[in-house]
Parts: structure tokens; C-alpha cells; sequence
């Protein structure tokens, strides 16, 4: 992509979100409605994910430790309306061990503290190998970002070792969350 449709690109995202921003007066409601799952079986033995009454649940055997410096590209779409497309708000990338020990708060590390009330899961880094759950949870629409407009979302967190889309990036898991924002 070249840097000048990569400026225009960013310019129309920036526009979208103060858009978005005009409109909405907080999340009252978010339910799941589809939860899907792929992994790589050097690190997992097991990584069952389904949605149950519109909570997730969760049962993996992690059987490689995931070190310090193991990332996670996470991207946000909105389904353009009255159709089946989704459009890419925003992506980015975070070092998934310093988002869950970074002492400032933002969105990400209060979903992560979200999960913990429902799992298992490692309060910090590494990963080690174990048998890791997660029954019943829930997003609190108060913890999803105010500046999002209403609808449906697609979020696909993507997790790996090495650098996104590169040569010596080594795949780990891939989630794919659809939820309904009201």
C-alpha cells in the first residue's frame, strides 16, 4: 500500500470515528452470536471455544510455554448494514504479556481482568503449560469502547510469535468473536 493511500485510509477512519462518536450515548447491550476458533497444535492440544446462551466458554491444553514477547493483531469490523460485509474499523497490534501487566488501564486489559473473574487463565507471563477454561463469560457493555457506534461487530484476535504477516511469524491461535452492540 502505498503511503499516500495509507494517509487517505487513516484521514477516513479518523472521519468515521468522530462520526461514530456523534451518535452514540453508550453501549447498553452486547450479546455474542458467534464464536469460532483455529489453532496450532505445537502449542495447543486442545482449544475448544463455543457460545453458550450468548456467553463463551472455553477449554484448552496449552502444551508449549508462551513467552514474553508472544503478540496479538487485534481487528475491529463493523457489518455494513442490511448486508453480510464487514468493514475494518481499526487494527492494531500489542505485546500480549506487557497489556496484561501494564499498570495503566485501558480497554483491552479490562476484558483481559474480565476473563480472569470466569477462568484460569495466567495473570501474568509466561504462559505456562496447563489445562486452562473459561466458563460462562460475558462482556460488560460498559467495558466495550464508548466511541463505537452501534451494531454488529466481527473481532478477530490473531496470535503469534515473530512479526504479523512475515516470514518468521510463527502462528499460535486465532479467535473470531461476532456480538451485537446495542
Amino acid at each position: 500500500m502505498s503511503s499516500r493511500l495509507a494517509v487517505i485510509t487513516f484521514i477516513f477512519n479518523l472521519l468515521l470515528f468522530a462520526e461514530f462518536t456523534r451518535f452514540t450515548s453508550g453501549i447498553t447491550q452486547l450479546s455474542f452470536r458467534s464464536v469460532n476458533s483455529r489453532f496450532n497444535t505445537r502449542y495447543f492440544s486442545n482449544f475448544t471455544t463455543q457460545l453458550v446462551n450468548g456467553t463463551v466458554f472455553n477449554d484448552c491444553q496449552l502444551i508449549e510455554r508462551l513467552d514474553p514477547g508472544v503478540r496479538c493483531h487485534l481487528e475491529f469490523q463493523l457489518r455494513i448494514a442490511n448486508s453480510k460485509i464487514y468493514q475494518s474499523l481499526f487494527d492494531f497490534d500489542i505485546d500480549v504479556c506487557g497489556t496484561i501487566i501494564a499498570l495503566k488501564d485501558h480497554f483491552l486489559k479490562s476484558w483481559y481482568r474480565s476473563l480472569l473473574k470466569y477462568g484460569n487463565f495466567m495473570e501474568n507471563c509466561p504462559f505456562h503449560p496447563d489445562h486452562y477454561y473459561l466458563n460462562g463469560w460475558q462482556l460488560d457493555p460498559a467495558l466495550f469502547p464508548k466511541y463505537l457506534y452501534p451494531g454488529d461487530y466481527k473481532i478477530i484476535a490473531f496470535i503469534y510469535n515473530g512479526q504479523y504477516k512475515k516470514k518468521n511469524m510463527d502462528f499460535v491461535l486465532e479467535l473470531q468473536l461476532e456480538a451485537t452492540v446495542l
